[in-house]
């Protein structure tokens, strides 16, 4: 734009350090400010547009993904991680311990934490989602729709498979976008975070257990003293 040559230099000391920093500060403010102002008007990235590829009846303002991690079928965990105008809402994440399984099984996993998560506390303390996202493909949709039916819920389904990042329809179709479209780069961020989220807590359960097994082998640490310890 200028012209001719520029040279950009990043100091490293003084007051112009201090003069980066606050152009840095006032930058995040007013992109914070602008998708505040998208949001307030349902126009934050990517929501339109996956409103419109899913053809949804309202907009996908609330999205909730899902995610199952195991190791060899023990410390199963499902998690529930939800955005809303395509920004994550940390204080809504959710993790719950899957129950009477002792062998992998994504689909019973799948099904087991949608029941719970739209029956009681669950139910009662986070507001219904405009869509669901699961991680897998028409296997784990399938699945997330059986136990949508079971306790008499209706919101729409859309799975992401890994393999290419496709998108899966409830009705068994297959999309595939160009990774720069907002929709998908939306979906790829709550699946990655719902990701995160199940990996991190399979992983301190593993720890907690391997731990607790550590301590039942020490002569003299009874229950009450391995708890202590643990704490």
């Amino acid at each position: 734009r200028a012209g001719r040559r520029v040279e950009v230099r990043r100091p490293r000391r003084g007051d112009k350090v201090d003069l980066v920093d606050m152009a840095a500060r006032n930058a995040r403010t007013a992109a914070d400010a602008e998708l505040a102002r998208l949001e307030r008007r349902g126009e934050a990235p990517g929501v339109k547009e996956l409103t419109t590829l899913l053809g949804l009846p309202e907009p996908a303002w609330r999205v909730e993904g899902y995610d199952v991690s195991n190791l060899m079928g023990r410390h199963t965990v499902a998690s529930i991680v939800s955005f809303e105008g395509g920004r994550p809402k940390k204080s809504d994440y959710r993790t719950m311990r899957i129950r009477d399984l002792d062998k992998p099984d994504d689909f019973y996993s799948m099904h087991q934490a949608l029941v719970r998560r739209f029956t009681g506390r669950l139910a009662e303390g986070l507001p219904e989602p405009d869509l669901l996202l699961i991680d897998g493909g028409k296997g784990q949709v399938s699945s997330a729709r059986a136990a949508l039916a079971e306790v008499d819920v209706r919101i729409p389904i859309v799975g992401l498979a890994k393999r290419e990042e496709t998108l899966v329809t409830e009705d068994g179709r297959e999309l595939r976008l160009p990774l720069t479209h907002p929709a998908l780069r939306l979906l790829v961020h709550v699946r990655d975070e719902a990701h995160r989220v199940a990996v991190g807590s399979n992983r301190r359960g593993r720890g907690k257990a391997a731990t607790r097994s550590l301590l039942d082998a020490v002569p003299g640490i009874g229950p009450k003293r391995r708890d202590a310890l643990l704490a």
